[in-house]
Order: structure tokens, then C-alpha cells, then sequence
């Protein structure tokens, strides 16, 4: 082993393999750490969805009081929150975002048509108000701003391009 070690050629095809992983290594860990000043920016937009699927379901609990299960706004209502809370990626959350809008907005509809509370109609109110709220708040982030750019000039440009390749970095994934 010693012998083969002091080969000039065996030398030289270790320093290489030494080098390219080394690239390859800080290559990786360079544009997981570019694509980080993009991504906190989602944590501010997963906040503003756990906040609506938290307001959604208040919503569900007041409309139970006056409709019966089963009713397409309501089974409509429900599967929006799942959605949004069962989805993984950024498009997977911005498409269930879009449908639970929609939920609520039907459901809102709907329970103009009741005969509410006094107390329940003011929050019936407040929430279709804290729910447009949010969805402007999210509409507001810098997030996708942010991921364009980065996978624009930071994974579009040689050579970041064939190294976020071959190391397996893929570009982020947008909120729209």
C-alpha cells in the first residue's frame, strides 16, 4: 500500500479526486446557502397560511351551528383546510391557498343567507376581514421576487448552473 501511495501517477489521481470533491462539496454548500436568503422568506408566508387554515377553521365551526354536515360549502370548506395543511411544496400551498379563498368566500356567502347570531355575524365579518388581510399580506412577500432572482443569477449562470447539477441543488420552487 505505502508503494502504491508513493506512485507519482496514483499522487496525482488522489489530489484530483481530492480537489474535485472538495469543489463539488463547497460548490453544494454555497448555493444551499444562497438559496437560504430566499427560502426565510417563506417562513413569514407559512405563518400567514397556518394563520388563515386557523381563521378557515373558525369559520367551519361557526357555519356548523347553522348548516347541516354534508353540505357542498361546508364538505367544500373542509377539504380546502386539508389541502392547504396536508401540502408540501411552495405551488402545492399557493394552489391550496387559492382554493381555500375560494372556500371561504363561498362559505361567507352562504352564511349572509343564515339567519346568524348577533355575535356570530360579527365574526363571521371579522374573519372574512382577517383572512383578506392575510391573503394581501402573502400577496405582499418578497419571496417569489426573491426566488426568481436566485434561481435566475445565482443557478442560471455558468458556473453554478452545471454545479447545482451535479450536486444535486435544485432551483426553488415559486408561490404562485
Amino acid at each position: 500500500m505505502k508503494q502504491l501511495l508513493k506512485n507519482r501517477n496514483v499522487a496525482i489521481v488522489i489530489t484530483v479526486i481530492v480537489i474535485v470533491l472538495s469543489i463539488l462539496g463547497g460548490s453544494h454548500r454555497s448555493l444551499l446557502a444562497a438559496a437560504y436568503s430566499a427560502e426565510r422568506h417563506f417562513d413569514d408566508i407559512q405563518r400567514d397560511l397556518d394563520t388563515r387554515i386557523g381563521l378557515a377553521s373558525n369559520l367551519q365551526v361557526v357555519a356548523e351551528r347553522y348548516l347541516y354536515i354534508g353540505e357542498d360549502a361546508l364538505v367544500e370548506l373542509d377539504t380546502a383546510i386539508t389541502n392547504l395543511r396536508d401540502a408540501q411544496t411552495a405551488n402545492e400551498k399557493a394552489i391550496a391557498n387559492q382554493q381555500l379563498t375560494a372556500a371561504t368566500e363561498r362559505m361567507d356567502i352562504v352564511l349572509q343567507n343564515e339567519n346568524l347570531s348577533v355575535p356570530d355575524e360579527r365574526y363571521r365579518i371579522q374573519i372574512r376581514t382577517d383572512l383578506a388581510s392575510y391573503n394581501q399580506i402573502i400577496g405582499h412577500s418578497k419571496y417569489n421576487e426573491k426566488v426568481d432572482q436566485y434561481n435566475a443569477e445565482v443557478l442560471g449562470k455558468f458556473p453554478a448552473n452545471i454545479l447545482a447539477q451535479l450536486t444535486g441543488v435544485p432551483k426553488l420552487e415559486s408561490f404562485r
